[in-house]
């Protein structure tokens, strides 16, 4: 489902099923291309692989050789999840916090990511830092989002490494530091980040409103649901 969307965006798999995404719609459609054995990984979840339930939560959200529905999706990241999958926690928290699947309630999605991020996943950490950024479900924080752009940044997630050096940018949770803001923006640009090289270009002439309008247009993410299991979608 999943920017920097400082800042502040969303990982996660549900992330890419905003509604403004076409590719994301609740249009009945299955895609073949990189899908497992459907039959053989139902017979596995079915039976209580967590690994297996995740999987099929991830096909149903991007219609891998089913028909996309969230509903379903939903339902399998939830059996995976309640057995302490992170990935699943995290990509159930997405669902909550975008309202696919189920109604949206950011209080349901911060736990789901809470769990997930306490595992170390490091896309749900970043998420946790987006709430606290951005006051979602939870008050405004920007030391709480530090904390946790900073846990998933030094996993080497670049989203939440971009976001690092933009508050040390602006001083937002953090004191201002340009040194360290270019140490953290040159580290998601190696990753390819793109944001982050734009940050370099114009470091110390980024606005407040910039970040924020940067926050609010993350809506293409570099990262897939289930990130070591299945290739990207196409």
């Amino acid at each position: 489902m999943v920017m920097i969307a400082v800042v502040v965006g969303f990982c996660s798999s549900f992330a890419y099923g905003e509604t403004n995404n076409p590719a994301y719609t609740n249009n009945a459609t299955t895609n073949t291309t990189n899908a497992p054995d459907i039959k053989k990984m139902l017979e596995k979840a079915n039976n209580g692989d967590a690994k297996a339930q995740c999987i099929l939560g991830y096909c149903y959200e991007h219609g891998k050789g089913v028909a996309q529905d969230y509903t379903n999706a939903v339902m399998w990241y939830r059996k995976s999840a309640d057995q302490g999958d992170a990935k699943a926690q995290r990509n159930l928290g997405s669902g909550y916090y975008y309202g696919l699947g189920v109604p949206q309630d950011y209080a349901e999605a911060i736990r789901w990511e809470r769990k997930a991020a306490d595992q170390g996943n490091d896309e749900a950490q970043f998420n946790l830092g987006t709430y606290f950024y951005n006051g979602k479900g939870v008050a405004q924080d920007y030391t709480e989002a530090i904390k946790w752009f900073r846990k998933s940044a030094e996993q080497g997630f670049a989203m939440a490494q971009c976001c690092l050096g933009a508050c040390y940018d602006r001083g937002n949770g953090v004191a201002k530091d340009h040194e360290e803001a270019i140490k953290w923006f040159r580290k998601a640009a190696d990753k390819g980040n793109t944001e982050a090289k734009n940050y370099l270009k114009t470091v110390s002439s980024i606005s407040t409103n910039a970040i924020s309008e940067l926050a609010n247009s993350a809506a293409n993410p570099p990262t897939n649901a289930v990130i070591d299991i299945l290739p990207p979608p196409p």
